[in-house]
């Protein structure tokens, strides 16, 4: 290698090396001063209180870029009030969801590359989640404007053609009710542990479930029917929209600590 190509490799890599100190320094300055979670989270309240028919508050916003352009969004002490009824008293029907933390991890060059939504992880701890139909029918979970979105949605439904792909998705002791005065049935699970893999593709659906409950109590038109019971269920599930088959693998079910297997397929 004479001594002009060596001169010209090294003036390329320093270029190099340069232009990428360049890029992490410019990065660094935007997470640390411009997406601070001071600057964030009124930016994020201000966006969803002004889109959704509810009230969301939270403690704090955070950005944070683990290796660029991947990163996290982690949200704490969050919580999300109805106002589908418009009482002016906030009751226990209109508290759709708390939780302690809430983070989201997106790998978003999968996207633009792929055409693949890659979610590295969906993580909630204490969630505690509460839908309720009034008698009417009506439910609290119906949040989302519809003066000009309805035909928007059902747009970018049909056109919507992209692999799904979530590779942990994480409850950690969260509680789930359903309270529906419409049917008059009341389901409340305690203590939910549950990890999920899920993976979306037009031609086949799979997801692995891995999940636990401290109880599970269920009343139905007055009458309790299930009460102090402890689950436990693990499996792989499987649909293929082609073959048009479901196909259920190595299911492992504990019920108050009585072991249930299951393997089988539908078509």
């Amino acid at each position: 290698m004479n001594t002009r190509i060596k001169k010209n490799l090294k003036i390329t890599i320093i270029s190099v090396v340069s232009f990428l100190c360049i890029i992490f320094i410019i990065i660094a300055i935007v997470i640390n001063f411009i997406f601070t979670p001071t600057k964030l989270t009124p930016l994020v309240l201000k966006i969803a209180n002004e889109n959704l028919n509810a009230r969301m508050n939270m403690s704090s916003v955070n950005l944070t870029f683990f290796s660029f352009p991947d990163f996290e969004l982690r949200i704490e002490n969050g919580s999300l009030i109805s106002n589908v009824f418009n009482d002016s008293i906030t009751r226990k029907q209109d508290s759709l969801l708390t939780f302690s933390k809430c983070a989201i991890s997106i790998k978003p060059l999968q996207y633009i590359y792929n055409n693949k939504i890659s979610i590295k992880y969906i993580l909630f701890d204490k969630a505690s989640v509460y839908a309720y139909i009034s008698k009417e029918g009506q439910a609290n979970w119906d949040i989302i404007s519809t003066d000009t979105t309805a035909s928007a949605i059902d747009t970018t439904a049909s056109s919507f053609n992209s692999d799904i792909d979530i590779k942990k998705i994480i409850f950690r002791q969260a509680n789930f009710y359903f309270d529906d005065r419409n049917t008059d049935i009341y389901t409340h699970i305690d203590s939910l542990n549950l990890k999920m893999k899920m993976s979306l593709t037009p031609e086949i659906s799979e997801l692995k479930l891995s999940s636990n409950c401290k109880n599970l109590l269920f009343w139905q038109k007055g009458e309790l029917l299930i009460n102090h019971l402890a689950i436990g269920l693990d499996t792989d599930l499987a649909a293929n929209k082609k073959t048009k088959t479901f196909t259920i693998d190595n299911a492992k079910i504990n019920l108050n600590g009585l072991q249930l297997t299951a393997n089988g397929e539908l078509k």
